[in-house]
């Protein structure tokens, strides 16, 4: 039975983000690689994702979560690794950058391109100014609501269409920069796992 590596994600943005990412970044590779979707990385205690693991772990397959670190990065990752089996355990990466506190979009925020960074960083600290001047107090806007603007305003197509199934292209360069230093934790992580692989096929 043919191996592959095993990406466990919570979400189709997440699959989206790292299918375009593994593209441009493996391309004699890309196809080693596929994607689980759990819907949250708590799920994977769910008997159904469970018997996926315990599938691909029988396979020979190399399993790898990439999941939000949310508040606690380091908390996170233990309770991942608390609902694991001792003899399935996997290789973790935890969004942003697999140190800090934080979620796939305060990735994305880094990574968008130099021409629309100042545009998008100046506009929300003037709305922040403005609503703090205003209601007098300091309403900070949700994150997941300040990267759907983004894209509403920069993506090209139908972008409710785009959010919805999670089909941005991060290849387009004029809205990502997918070389940007920020990125380079996700590449190191994914290339080290890579390498496993190609010398054990």
């Amino acid at each position: 039975m043919q191996k592959y590596i095993q990406l466990f994600v919570e979400g189709i943005t997440d699959r989206n983000f790292l299918q375009y990412f593994i593209k441009q970044k493996f391309p004699q590779h890309w196809q080693h690689f596929k994607y689980k979707i759990t819907n949250g990385k708590y799920n994977i205690a769910n008997e159904n994702i469970k018997n996926e693991l315990r599938e691909v772990f029988d396979n020979d397959d190399i399993i790898l979560f990439v999941f939000d670190a949310d508040a606690d990065a380091e908390k996170a990752k233990n309770d991942i690794l608390s609902k694991m089996a001792n003899d399935m355990l996997p290789d973790i990466f935890l969004f942003p950058n697999n140190q800090d506190i934080g979620v796939l979009e305060n990735l994305l925020e880094k990574i968008i391109s130099e021409e629309n960074k100042e545009f998008y960083h100046n506009c929300w600290t003037n709305f922040y100014d403005c609503v703090e001047k205003l209601s007098n107090k300091q309403n900070d806007i949700h994150l997941k609501t300040r990267f759907k603007c983004y894209c509403e305003i920069f993506l090209k197509g139908n972008t409710e269409a785009l959010l919805k199934d999670a089909k941005i292209d991060y290849t387009d360069t004029e809205v990502w920069n997918l070389h940007h230093e920020s990125l380079t934790p996700l590449y190191n992580f994914l290339n080290t796992n890579l390498q496993i692989f190609l010398q054990n096929p």
